[in-house]
């Protein structure tokens, strides 16, 4: 059996991961796409955007190539309207997976790595109200801790989440451009 640095390889294979579960996306979805977030709704897997296999265990979501910048969420109805990215397991059950807070109406997102296995979402965040490229923002990382009940072992999706709190349907808008989704 082969070995690199004293490290066995059981399958004497260097293709690639073996498991069948590697899944790489661009999404150019392009700019201000809208949806409608009904009244009185919490936590609405508004818009599927990459489907992921039972067993899946490390999700990164990056910019696409050198030209692409950070993705854009805008909430432009009221501050009680706004849109998350999130990843939902088999029940719906929403992870999210960058903050938002309650005057915050424009961010923009960098990079989220989501390890399924420690359970630990980890995001480069902006917000404010500069160029789409990022030039001008203050980037900070937060994490963002597996929630409780949310089952790991089944199919996942990522979505945009919506959450409208008033009495009135509302739009929010994101912006998606050259954004990469890979997972194993």
């Amino acid at each position: 059996m082969p070995s690199v640095d004293f490290f066995s390889l059981g399958n004497s294979s260097l293709s690639g991961p073996s498991s069948g579960k590697y899944k790489a996306v661009l999404l150019n979805i392009g700019a201000g796409k809208i949806v409608i977030v009904p009244a009185q709704t919490t936590n609405m897997n508004a818009e599927n955007l990459v489907d992921f296999e039972a067993g899946t265990k490390l999700i990164n979501i990056g910019v696409g190539n050198v030209a692409g910048g950070p993705w854009q969420m805008t909430s432009f109805n009221s501050s009680n309207v706004y849109m998350r990215f999130a990843l939902f397991d088999s029940a719906g059950v929403p992870w999210f997976l960058h903050d938002i807070g309650a005057l915050q109406t424009q961010y923009s997102v960098g990079s989220i790595t989501i390890d399924l296995v420690s359970g630990v979402a980890t995001t480069l965040q902006a917000s404010g109200n500069y160029a789409f490229d990022g030039s001008a923002y203050t980037w900070r990382g937060i994490f963002f801790n597996k929630p409780t009940n949310f089952n790991v072992n089944g199919p996942l999706k990522l979505g945009v989440c919506g959450t409208n709190a008033t009495q009135n349907n509302g739009n929010s808008q994101y912006t998606i451009i050259n954004m990469r989704v890979a997972s194993l």
